[in-house]
């Protein structure tokens, strides 16, 4: 906040201004509903750490009954990767926090089309890179049955130099390629 170069915060956007946008982002296709998303963000958060460290995610829900499709942008300033005891590249970790997800159950969505709960596909993509990514490691693990966590000791591997493009769903103007610069090892337990 401290940081944040946006003297004045606009007002919220009007319920008019939200459906214009919405309108713009559905005749103007993806590209447009980026960028426009990103301006939205920008609007009320400028600072040098959301210049050098924040990116943009795409996340799209699918109706599995009528296939109605909404899509939304949020910004992020570092990935959450889950890890498991399977995996053994970093990579995996990337592959599983951006594979597609299917919303059952507890888990269904609501379909404004079918206007009722509905299973769905759910899929998030890097829309956006910064130009300085952070990736953290989920190493904990909380087992329902018994109430305890524990830690995934799991080491991965990672080239020195990590080329994202393959995971990217929009063209990046920066690359999508980062030099592996640092890793920071927590010692400890998880309780």
């Amino acid at each position: 906040e401290d940081l944040n170069r946006v003297i004045q915060q606009p007002p919220p956007l009007t319920e008019e201004e939200l459906k214009r946008d919405a309108s713009i982002c559905e005749q103007r296709g993806e590209d447009a509903a980026g960028a426009l998303a990103w301006l939205r963000h920008l609007e009320r958060n400028k600072s040098f750490l959301v210049d050098l460290m924040q990116g943009q995610l795409q996340s799209s829900l699918k109706c599995s009954c009528c296939g109605h499709k909404s899509r939304q942008f949020d910004p992020f300033l570092y990935l959450s990767l889950p890890v498991d005891w399977d995996m053994f590249q970093l990579t995996d970790a990337l592959d599983k926090y951006l594979d597609e997800e299917r919303l059952v159950g507890d888990e269904q969505w609501y379909c404004e089309k079918c206007r009722k709960k509905v299973d769905a596909m759910k899929k998030i993509d890097l829309w956006m890179l910064p130009p300085v990514l952070i990736l953290h490691l989920k190493r904990i693990s909380f087992n329902a049955r018994t109430g305890k966590m524990s830690k995934i000791g799991r080491l991965l591997s990672s080239p020195s130099s990590l080329d994202l493009s393959r995971y990217c769903s929009s063209p990046q103007k920066q690359g999508a390629k980062y030099d592996v610069v640092c890793v920071v090892n927590h010692n400890g337990r998880a309780s």
